[in-house]
């Protein structure tokens, strides 16, 4: 009997190896997808924030209405996970606040 467990688990012990590394690329991929998001987000309330100059000089833009898009993710992400899991998607909340003209 545990001879068999020997057997069994020196022929096991490269499968956790390889599932060890899947789950680490997984999450690699899974931070990439989010890093990208969190770009694209960026670049997406930025570009949703720049109108024309004399709009802009006429309504002063409200820091509660600046970058709705990094906003709604780092609140829902806030809500789920917690703040000290969302970091990334705070910061790239603030570097939009800030490339708006906002010291955060």
């Amino acid at each position: 009997m545990t001879r068999q467990r020997g057997i069994k688990r020196r022929l096991l012990e490269p499968c956790i190896t390889i599932w060890k590394a899947l789950s680490w690329i997984n999450n690699a991929l899974k931070q990439l997808h989010l890093n990208l998001k969190m770009s694209n987000l960026i670049a997406a309330s930025c570009e949703s924030q720049t109108g024309s100059p004399e709009a802009q000089e006429k309504k002063p833009l409200k820091p509660c209405c600046a970058c709705p898009e990094t906003k709604q993710a780092r609140d829902s992400c806030i809500i789920e996970k917690g703040e000290e899991n969302c970091q990334a998607l705070i910061e790239a909340h603030k570097e939009c606040m800030r490339a708006l003209g906002f010291k955060v």
